[in-house]
C-alpha cells in the first residue's frame, strides 16, 4: 500500500488530496482545499516528502504538430523543437507531448504529436512552494492532462474525438480530446456548479471553434463530474456524464469538487506528460544521489565504528595478557630452577623405571588364565590349553571337544563358545578349525592385555 498527495492548483483554491492506493484502486483518507498561505502552513507540517501537482496555466497553448516516425524515445524532442520554431517568443517553456498516431499523408507517414507548452514563469512560482519547504515534486501536468485519462473508461475506451467539459465551480474547463490526446482547452468563468444556459452557450461556441478552426467535430460532449443525470428538457448541446470511474473510492460529492486531484492520484501519468523543467529534474536527481551517497557514507562509518571498537577490546584483551605473562616473569627463575632438579630426579630414576617395565610389560599367563575362567563353556570342553609367550604378547593355541547330540548342536556350542572367547577383553582370534564328526576343535588366538 502506497501513500500519495495529489495537489491541485484551480481558480477557486488549491485542492488536495491524500490516500493510499493499493491494487488499482485509490482510497482517499484527506481532502483539503486551501489557500496559498494556507498550502505554505500545510507542506511546513506534512509528513510527505513528494507530491503530485496539476496546474492550470492561463497562458498554456495547446498545439498539434507533425514529425517523421522516429524512435519513441526521440519524439518528446524532436516535438519540443518543432514547437519552439513555432514559437520564437517562448524563450523558456516546458514542454508536455503525446503521440496521436502515426497517420498516411500523400504517400508518405508522418506522426502527429499533441504538445502542451506552458511558460518557466508560471512554474517556477508552484515550485517554489515546495522548495521552501524541502519537498520534491515527483510530476507536473496540466489539469487537461491529468483529466484526460478518465475517459479511458468511458465507452470504447474514449478513443475519437471528444469534447471534454469540467465542472470547477466559478469555472469551467474545457478541453478537446482526440485519440487520447489533450490537442486544445480553454477556461471559462461560470457563477456556480451547474450547466446553465450561459455555460451551455459556452460549449457551443467552443464545438463551433473546432470545426470551423480546428477542423475537428467532436462526437459527444463528455461532463466529467457533474453531479446526475443530463435534464432531457434542458438546452442543447446534449451533455453526457461520464460515470463514476470505479478506481477511485470516492463518494459523488467528493468526487465533483476534488476529480482533478483524484485523477491525478489514482492514475500514473506517463513521463512524457510532465510540465518540470529538466533543470529541476537534473537537481532532484543529484540531491537523490547525495542522499544514498551519505547513507551509504553513515553506514560505512558505522561499520568502520564497530570493527573499530571491535579490534579496541582484542587490543585490550591482549594488553591483558601481555601484562599478566609481564608479572609471571618474576617467578621464571624459581620455576626453571624446580625444573631443573625435577630433571635431575627424573635422571635418577629412569633407569629403575625402565628395568620395572621390562620387567612388568610381557604378557602374564596367569593373567590371561584368571581372564579365561570368564568365558562360557557351556557344552565346551577344553582338553589343552598352548600358550607361548612374546615380548609383547601371548600366542595361544585352544583344543577342545563339544558334547552336542548332532552336528548342528555341536556347531552351535562352539560358535556360542567361540562368540564369547571373542568378548575377552584383549583377545585377537587368529585361526579356527571344527571337526564335526569327531566334535574336536582347535582356535588359535593371541592375547595382549
Amino acid at each position: 500500500m502506497a501513500s500519495v498527495t495529489a495537489i491541485s492548483f484551480e481558480s477557486n483554491g488549491i485542492r488536495i488530496i491524500s490516500g493510499n492506493t493499493a491494487g488499482g484502486a485509490f482510497t482517499p483518507r484527506q481532502a483539503l482545499t486551501v489557500t496559498e498561505q494556507e498550502l505554505e502552513a500545510f507542506l511546513a507540517s506534512d509528513s510527505s516528502n513528494s507530491y503530485l501537482v496539476a496546474i492550470s496555466p492561463e497562458d498554456a497553448i495547446y498545439e498539434t504538430v507533425s514529425i517523421p516516425p522516429t524512435d519513441p524515445k526521440l519524439t518528446p524532442v524532436l516535438a519540443r523543437n518543432e514547437v519552439a520554431r513555432n514559437h520564437p517568443e517562448l524563450k523558456s517553456f516546458s514542454c508536455a507531448v503525446k503521440v496521436i498516431g502515426d497517420i498516411p499523408v500523400e504517400g508518405r507517414t508522418i506522426r502527429k504529436v499533441a504538445c502542451c507548452l506552458v511558460p518557466q514563469s508560471d512554474i517556477q512560482p508552484v515550485l517554489e512552494l515546495f522548495v521552501r519547504h524541502n519537498k520534491v515534486v515527483n510530476t507536473m501536468v496540466a489539469a487537461p492532462s491529468a483529466l484526460s485519462p478518465l475517459l479511458e473508461t468511458f465507452e470504447d475506451g474514449g478513443n475519437g474525438t471528444l469534447l471534454c467539459a469540467f465542472d470547477g465551480g466559478n469555472s469551467k474547463t474545457l478541453f478537446l480530446r482526440e485519440e487520447g490526446a489533450v490537442v486544445f482547452a480553454r477556461s471559462v468563468s461560470s457563477n456556480e456548479f451547474g450547466w446553465d444556459l450561459i455555460d451551455r452557450q459556452n460549449v457551443t461556441m467552443t464545438l463551433d471553434y473546432c470545426f470551423q478552426s480546428l477542423r475537428m467535430r467532436p462526437s459527444k460532449v463528455i461532463t466529467l463530474n457533474s453531479a446526475g443525470e443530463e435534464d432531457p428538457d434542458a438546452p442543447p448541446p446534449r451533455l453526457v456524464p461520464l460515470p463514476q470511474p470505479d478506481f477511485v473510492a470516492a463518494n459523488p460529492q467528493l468526487l465533483q469538487q476534488y476529480m482533478i486531484p483524484l485523477a491525478l492520484a489514482a492514475i500514473e501519468q506517463p513521463a512524457t506528460n510532465s510540465l518540470l523543467p529538466q533543470e529541476y529534474i537534473e537537481q532532484i536527481a543529484q540531491q537523490t544521489l547525495l542522499r544514498r551517497a551519505m547513507t551509504g557514507f553513515l553506514a560505512g562509518t558505522l561499520v568502520l565504528a564497530v570493527l573499530i571498537g571491535l579490534r579496541y577490546m582484542t587490543i585490550h584483551a591482549e594488553l591483558n595478557n601481555i601484562a599478566a605473562m609481564k608479572r609471571q616473569e618474576t617467578n621464571l627463575a624459581s620455576v626453571y630452577r624446580d625444573h631443573q632438579e625435577a630433571q635431575a630426579q627424573r635422571n635418577t630414576d629412569q633407569p629403575l623405571i625402565t628395568a620395572m617395565n621390562s620387567i612388568l610389560s610381557p604378557p602374564d599367563i596367569p593373567r590371561f588364565l584368571v581372564a579365561f575362567g570368564a568365558v562360557r563353556t557351556s557344552g565346551v570342553g577344553i582338553t589343552s590349553i598352548n600358550a607361548t609367550r612374546d615380548k609383547e604378547s601371548l600366542t595361544l593355541q585352544l583344543a577342545g571337544t563339544t558334547s552336542g547330540s548332532s552336528y548342528a548342536a555341536s556347531q552351535l556350542q562352539f560358535e556360542t563358545f567361540l562368540e564369547s572367547l571373542k568378548q575377552m577383553s584383549g583377545i585377537n582370534i587368529t585361526a579356527r578349525q571344527m571337526d564335526l564328526t569327531n566334535k574336536t576343535f582347535t582356535i588359535g588366538a593371541t592375547y595382549k592385555p
